[in-house]
């Protein structure tokens, strides 16, 4: 492990003890992240912090008919969420 690859791996793990979730995938296959419960094995798998979606309103230029929107409206205003993968 690099330097900085060690300082990385600490944040991970100090997070972890925190209570946030973590995430790894094996890392000759570059497969999709999993949730897990890391046995924290740096040589064959990668770790991260689970990504927490952001949420925000936004309001469209014009007012929206039903059909064009699916989710929450209010007050003219959509609510957005971030899709993490």
């Amino acid at each position: 492990m690099t330097p900085e690859q060690t300082v990385r791996a600490i944040d991970i793990m100090q997070d972890s003890h925190a209570g946030l979730k973590v995430q790894a995938r094996l890392r000759s296959a570059q497969e999709a992240w999993k949730d897990c419960i890391p046995e924290w094995q740096w040589a064959i798998y990668d770790y991260r912090i689970k990504p927490t979606p952001r949420e925000w309103w936004i309001s469209p230029p014009e007012p929206l008919q039903e059909c064009e929107w699916a989710g929450s409206y209010r007050d003219g205003f959509i609510k957005v969420r971030e899709v993490c993968e």
